[in-house]
């Protein structure tokens, strides 16, 4: 048995299914803004107090939010990253490959801040 639709019954398939889109992702919509804030603040999962958006203030920087400090910051390619010491003052050692052939070292300290070694 073959079913046809007609002009106007495709329409309706068709509004049908473009509200059935749109409803989900608004439900889609607020996770998505949450998880791009986050990355904005440089955050990882492992950052957050649960059920809130709220930094943890652990006084130490993890390698990954140095990796996307280094990254944002000098638009170079992440060749390797540490934790280390500088100073005295703990941190995490990042080396970049900048402009495709210089390679240089970075200090990421605990509170953010960046210096190039």
């Amino acid at each position: 048995m073959l079913i046809t639709h007609t002009p106007k019954m495709q329409r309706s398939l068709r509004l049908l299914a473009f509200l059935l889109v749109t409803s989900v992702a608004s439900l889609v919509s607020p996770v998505a803004q949450a998880q791009e804030a986050l990355w904005e603040q440089h955050l990882t999962p492992n950052e957050l107090v649960p059920n809130q958006l709220a930094p943890v203030a652990t006084g130490n920087v993890s390698v990954e939010r140095a990796i996307r400090i280094v990254r944002r910051e000098t638009g170079g390619r992440v060749l390797a990253a540490s934790a280390g010491k500088r100073q005295g003052s703990p941190g995490v050692n990042v080396r970049t490959l900048l402009d495709g052939e210089r390679v240089t070292t970075f200090f990421v300290h605990a509170d953010g801040r960046l210096q190039k070694r």
